[in-house]
């Protein structure tokens, strides 16, 4: 397109307007997301399907196809899918257990830090978030995070400048306190001095 007609990428119907490109990205995704899932469900009932064959045919060799303890084993069979376990358990298991690796292994890993140097302490934190997604990085950054609500799972490894629950996120570290959101000197720096706050005066005495 000439440069005479540049403008129309602004209009909000032009295909090429930033936020419609947004958009277009972000539906690709959620289809993506639910087609995954979709063929994740065909997979698990076509699993259900061959277990159920197959244990029909191990009856059938062991007790025969006209006995009655045959016929009564395929009944038990038709609603054996009440002892199954639920939807959504094995994930829910497997987050569990996933939790209580990673607490265990940032145990291990804050009791190392302690008996390093600050630079290498540095390098060390440094090197541990590069491993991290964008999601786990901002969550061990910023604690309110770990609650809050996401679109889907694609946005984990966006990075982006947002403010969640009216707050400003600044992923800048305070070499003083050691948190993150601040600056040293920043007002909101606990181990700032403020020379017109008394009971900073009191403890300074």
């Amino acid at each position: 397109m000439g440069k005479g007609l540049a403008f129309l990428n602004l209009k909000f119907f032009h295909p090429g307007n930033k936020e419609n490109q947004r958009r277009k990205w972000e539906a690709l995704q959620r289809d993506a997301e639910r087609q995954r899932k979709i063929k994740e469900r065909k997979l698990e009932l076509e699993q259900e399907k061959q277990i159920h064959e197959t244990r029909k045919m191990l009856f059938e060799q062991e007790l025969g196809n006209n006995s009655a303890e045959y016929r009564r084993e395929l009944k038990k069979e038709e609603i054996s899918w009440i002892y199954n376990i639920p939807p959504g358990l094995k994930k829910q298991m497997e987050k569990e257990r996933k939790k209580v690796e990673e607490e265990k292994r940032l145990k291990e890993w804050q009791e190392a830090m302690e008996h390093m140097t600050k630079e290498e302490r540095r390098f060390a934190e440094k090197e541990m978030e590069n491993g991290l997604s964008v999601h786990e990085r901002n969550v061990r950054r910023f604690e309110f995070l770990k609650n809050a609500p996401m679109v889907a799972d694609y946005v984990k490894n966006i990075d982006v400048v947002h403010k969640p629950f009216g707050k400003l996120i600044r992923n800048v570290k305070c070499i003083k306190c050691g948190k993150w959101g601040h600056r040293i000197y920043d007002r909101e720096c606990e181990m700032n001095y403020d020379p017109l706050n008394h009971n900073n005066k009191n403890k300074k005495k």
